[in-house]
C-alpha cells in the first residue's frame, strides 16, 4: 500500500513535469539574454580557448578585463556552449535558446529532486505539493531559463544531499550493530567531555 502511494504522486509529479517541458519549449524563444549571461559567454569562451589549447588568444588578460566575475567558475555554461556548437553548427547561438532550454531542464530535474528530498520527511503527496510550490513559483521559474549558474547549482546540490541521505539510510540499514556501538561510543565521550569540563 505504501509503494502504491509513492507511486501515484511521483507519476503525477512526471506528468507535471512533462507538461512544464512542453510549456518550455513553446515559450522558450520569447526569452532574452540576462545581464549575466554575456559575461558569463565571455567567460565560457575564455575557458574553452584556454583547455583547447588554442594560443591565439590570451586567456589571462581577458580575464583580467572580467573584474571580480572572473573568479566564477564557467563549468556548465562552456559545456552547454561545446555542446551546442557542436549539435547546432549553423545556428545562431547569441539568442541562447538551447542555453536557455538546457537551464530549464536543471530546473525540472530539481524539481523532481525536491520531491525526493522531501520523501525523507513526508509522505508522497505533502512531498508532491512541496515539488509543485517549488515549480510554479513565478521568480524561479522564470530564472529556470536565463539564470546560466544558479539553477545548474542549485539542482547538482539538491542531488548531492539526496546522495547523501541515500548512503547513511542504506549504511543504517546493513550496519545496526555498528550503529548501536558509535552510539554508545559518542555519548561515554560526550559523558567524558562533560565529566572533564566540570573537573576544570
Amino acid at each position: 500500500m505504501q509503494r502504491k502511494q509513492l507511486n501515484k504522486p511521483l507519476l503525477l509529479l512526471l506528468i507535471f513535469v512533462s507538461i512544464n517541458l512542453l510549456v518550455g519549449i513553446i515559450i522558450v524563444p520569447d526569452f532574452g539574454r540576462s545581464t549575466d549571461e554575456s559575461v558569463e559567454s565571455t567567460r565560457a569562451e575564455l575557458a574553452i580557448n584556454m583547455y583547447s589549447g588554442n594560443t591565439a588568444v590570451n586567456p589571462f588578460e581577458n580575464y583580467e578585463q572580467l573584474g571580480h566575475s572572473r573568479y566564477y567558475g564557467t563549468a556548465i555554461s562552456g559545456l552547454v556552449s561545446v555542446i551546442e556548437q557542436y549539435v547546432f553548427p549553423n545556428e545562431d547561438h547569441s539568442t541562447k535558446v538551447f542555453a536557455h532550454f538546457t537551464q530549464f531542464l536543471f530546473f525540472q530535474a530539481a524539481i523532481i529532486g525536491l520531491f525526493l528530498l522531501s520523501r525523507f520527511f513526508f509522505d508522497g503527496w505533502i512531498s508532491l505539493s512541496l515539488a509543485i510550490l517549488f515549480a510554479t513559483q513565478p521568480l524561479l521559474f522564470g530564472h529556470a531559463f536565463i539564470n546560466p549558474k544558479d539553477i545548474p547549482l542549485l539542482t547538482t546540490f539538491l542531488f548531492t544531499i539526496i546522495v547523501g541521505f541515500s548512503m547513511v539510510d542504506n549504511w543504517l540499514k546493513d550496519n545496526n550493530n555498528e550503529v548501536v556501538i558509535a552510539k554508545k561510543t559518542t555519548i561515554f565521550h560526550f559523558l567524558g567531555i562533560i565529566k572533564i569540563d566540570k573537573n576544570l
